[in-house]
């Protein structure tokens, strides 16, 4: 069997299309900086945990949870056939 060889630029153009669109996937990822409470932007590792770690907790501080809400929620229909649910 006589193998086809891409003749046109048209063809090859379809191809590079491919293949742009498999590597797209393997994009390297941006590394984010964040800003410190003075408005400087931090460029190492340890200061952005920190950040985080800071917002993270004034975020977790600020829930509340009302149970009374709860009693109101219907309870939906257990699958029996799935067994008895986790502890």
């Amino acid at each position: 069997m006589q193998e086809r060889r891409f003749q046109t630029k048209s063809e090859w153009d379809i191809i590079f299309k491919f293949m742009v669109g498999y590597q797209g996937h393997f994009k390297t990822i941006n590394k984010k900086n964040f800003r410190a409470k003075d408005g400087t932007i931090v460029m190492d590792d340890k200061s952005n945990i920190k950040i985080l770690k800071e917002q993270s907790q004034s975020l977790n501080h600020k829930v509340s949870i009302n149970k009374k809400v709860c009693e109101h929620l219907e309870q939906r229909t257990m699958a029996q056939e799935l067994g008895e649910p986790p502890n």
